[in-house]
């Protein structure tokens, strides 16, 4: 993060460029521009959080740390490294698709809070309420 503002999702003072953030850090892994609290205020008003005076100080120290992660990823020669889309590999086993016996229904209900009729009851969410539904608890 920079203390720079955001303009159609780029950065104006420059420090966005090509399509890629830069960190503020040197080839060391220190950063020369430290993460400041009107950047972590900006943010989290971004975020509609409310930070008190201590999460806004473990929030900067925070995204200090994320910014220096990416710092050192972004560091990694990736030259000759093929893309992929997970490190186990795509293929996900399938099952025969075949027709199974489903639950009872009456171990379907088994544990149902509310039933009537050989049916789940639930409470209505449009109008009225569940006391309007002919339910008894199971016991």
């Amino acid at each position: 993060m920079t203390n720079g503002r955001m303009t159609n999702g780029r950065m104006t003072n420059g420090r966005m460029t090509a399509g890629r953030m830069t960190t503020g850090r040197d080839d060391s892994g220190s950063s020369s521009e430290p993460i400041d609290a009107a950047t972590v205020a900006h943010v989290a008003r971004l975020a509609r959080l409310h930070l008190d005076e201590a999460e806004a100080t473990a929030m900067r120290a925070d995204l200090s740390a994320i910014l220096g992660y990416v710092a050192e990823l972004a560091a990694v020669d990736t030259q000759g490294v093929e893309p992929m889309l997970h490190p186990a590999g795509t293929a996900t086993p399938q099952r025969a698709d075949a027709i199974a016996a489903g639950l009872p229904r009456d171990a379907a209900l088994a544990n149902a809070p509310l039933t009537a009729d050989r049916h789940f009851v639930l409470p209505r969410f449009v109008h009225g309420d569940a006391a309007s539904v002919d339910a008894r608890p199971r016991s």
